[in-house]
């Protein structure tokens, strides 16, 4: 089985392409940003109770990110690392409950033998961790020792997804970086510390997600691809034999 790490900017078709492993078995998908009901497109995919056949099976993260609230949250002094009392946020803890729900029942999610598991998004999944966090220690902003422990615990989950015995795909977006010294700019994951320059490491597959505009007014088109090559600006890069520039349909990968 393989481990597939997906990088774009929003809107490029990560998760669509991610809903084409679906074709091949059940597929479920921890959404942080709950968004995949929402998407037409996904509709002929999406298991649902008009759609109990669909083989990809959205498992929301429908909690806040924190538990402060807007008023508190604005009217609190911001010193650095300075402390803050607030209830413990669950979104993290929620997605930990269902990936060793996974483990536990043999890769199953409510009876349906899984062919993959997903993680829309990882960039989403790092706020989490963040505000649980600052929650558990009382702090209104990370510090250099929260750092450490958010690596720690993005190491794990890295560990955690490429070790399973089903094909795991984790998609992120992207940010963009500038070399001040070459001028030259580059496409990194959008993850705070160290994790940016060492996630690649993990994960068999790590391909870019491509959107391209063509046309003006009523003929306009989108065109999506997906890179398994890299170039000058972006990461990519594939053990298998496949074309630096394919179709996003992974039924046609795996």
């Amino acid at each position: 089985m393989s481990s597939f790490l997906l990088i774009g900017p929003p809107g490029c078709g990560k998760t669509t392409a991610l809903a084409t492993a679906s074709k091949l078995g059940p597929v479920a998908v921890i959404d942080f940003d709950n968004k995949m009901h929402k998407m037409e497109n996904l509709k002929p995919y999406l298991r649902t109770k008009d759609n109990p056949k669909g083989n990809l099976i959205q498992i929301p993260v429908n909690y806040p990110l924190s538990m402060i609230g807007l008023r508190r949250l604005a009217i609190t002094k911001a010193d650095q690392g300075g402390a803050q009392a607030s209830a413990q946020p669950k979104g993290y803890l929620s997605f930990v409950d269902v990936v060793e729900k996974i483990e536990k029942d043999n890769y199953c999610w409510e009876g349906v033998k899984l062919f993959g598991l997903g993680l829309d998004s990882y960039t989403s999944m790092q706020e989490h961790i963040k505000r649980l966090l600052l929650s558990a220690n009382s702090k209104m902003n990370m510090t250099l020792p929260l750092y450490g422990t958010l690596l720690t615990n993005l190491e794990e989950v890295n560990n955690t997804f490429i070790r399973m015995p089903i094909h795991t795909f984790i998609l992120a977006h992207e940010k963009l970086e500038k070399d001040e010294l070459t001028g030259k700019i580059t496409c990194v994951i959008l993850v705070e510390g160290q994790m940016s320059n060492k996630i690649g490491k993990d994960f068999e597959e790590i391909y870019y997600l491509t959107k391209t505009i063509s046309g003006v007014g009523n003929a306009t088109k989108a065109e999506y691809k997906m890179m398994t090559v890299g170039d000058s600006m972006r990461s990519a890069r594939t053990s298998r034999t496949l074309p630096a520039l394919l179709d996003p349909d992974f039924s046609k990968i795996l």
